[in-house]
């Protein structure tokens, strides 16, 4: 029954609704994966794209290869929304962000207000990867209405220039969201959640309850702040070293925004006990 529903759509906006034409010209043979990579590519960029501004589509947009022949491939990306005006404005829209997304990356542009994510990056980069591996191809994304018409300010031309200017900056720009952000805490609690001194490289876990609540993983600036966390405290000569609460400088290390880890800078000498 499901299937029977998809086929009367896509027949259906075949005949009447607007749809999002992509067109790639090529001089060299397209590698199937790249090609598949792209077309991958631009579905998720728009999918996204729906999500972010609250569309809703009753269908997945798909896209269909409508022709290929000697020097270029001719795609549609069809899906059903609420209505067909929305279907139109929805496309208008991606095509509008799209082209504002596409000048920042393809003119190494400041970012600014843009929220745009590592998926949107890497799904942009395949995107353009199809244009950016042919040194004569270009790739052109319109909005047609149901006669076929290009609607207008809805055309997009990217030439292999552009793909390659816009890889090299989301490869940049992945490059820096993917780069450790540091962060400095002096003469915070520490406690450990669990402690392995046997690894050079693993010092164990501990929490920082004025950073976060959940144990991160650990390591010393200073061997003998090592050591001072792995000592009796002659304050609480009964209490293990386990047991003890330490103040620390600490350097919180964050990736995309999540804590990755802690780098202790200064053990100081006063100790509480836990227990």
């Amino acid at each position: 029954m499901f299937d029977k529903i998809v086929k009367s759509v896509f027949r259906k906006q075949l005949q009447m609704d607007e749809v999002l034409n992509i067109k790639i010209r090529n001089n060299r043979p397209v590698e199937i994966n790249t090609l598949a990579r792209s077309l991958n590519g631009i579905s998720s960029l728009y999918r996204e794209f729906l999500t972010d501004h609250d569309y809703i589509f009753e269908i997945e947009p798909k896209l269909y290869v409508k022709k290929i022949q000697e020097g270029s491939i001719d795609i549609y990306l069809i899906g059903q929304i609420a209505t067909t005006l929305e279907f139109v404005n929805s496309m208008l829209e991606f095509c509008h962000h799209l082209n504002e997304v596409l000048e920042i990356f393809t003119r190494n542009k400041d970012i600014g207000n843009q929220n745009i994510s590592k998926k949107e990056c890497t799904s942009l980069h395949d995107f353009v990867d199809v244009t950016a591996r042919d040194i004569d191809a270009s790739l052109e994304l319109s909005v047609r209405d149901n006669h076929g018409i290009i609607i207008k300010d809805s055309v997009i031309n990217i030439n292999v220039t552009d793909a390659n200017s816009a890889q090299n900056t989301i490869r940049n720009l992945l490059e820096n969201m993917n780069a450790p952000v540091q962060s400095e805490h002096m003469q915070v609690q520490m406690y450990w959640a669990d402690a392995n001194f046997l690894s050079d490289k693993k010092h164990g876990q501990a929490i920082i309850e004025s950073i976060s609540n959940k144990p991160v993983g650990v390591k010393f600036a200073h061997e003998e702040d090592r050591k001072k966390c792995m000592s009796n405290h002659p304050s609480y000569p009964e209490a293990e070293w386990q047991d003890l609460l330490y103040t620390v400088d600490v350097e919180a290390l964050y990736v995309q925004d999540k804590l990755k880890g802690y780098r202790i800078l200064k053990v100081y000498d006063d100790v509480l006990s836990l227990i």
